[in-house]
């Protein structure tokens, strides 16, 4: 049996006409972003979400535009497992 992985996923996202690589969280990401969430208050909660989507690849800029619906969309998009 083998198991191989060649290299970390990444989305082409494409909002508002504008396209960006955004890369998947790591186990260590995800925990830590779910760990600051449980401790951060509602108008804390985007915040959080902001800087953890920033530091994935998408700007900053570009989140703050976003719808909040669109936003959501998105996060649970990079926290799917796709099927092989």
């Amino acid at each position: 049996m083998e198991f191989q992985i060649e290299k970390r996923d990444e989305i082409n996202a494409k909002i508002y006409g504008v396209e960006y690589k955004i890369r998947k969280p790591t186990v260590r990401e995800a925990e830590q972003m779910r760990k600051s969430l449980k401790k951060a208050t509602e108008d804390e909660a985007t915040e959080v979400m902001m800087k953890f989507l920033s530091h994935l690849g998408l700007p900053q800029e570009a989140g703050l535009e976003m719808q909040a619906d669109h936003f959501v969309q998105l996060c649970e998009c990079l926290s799917k497992s796709e099927k092989k």
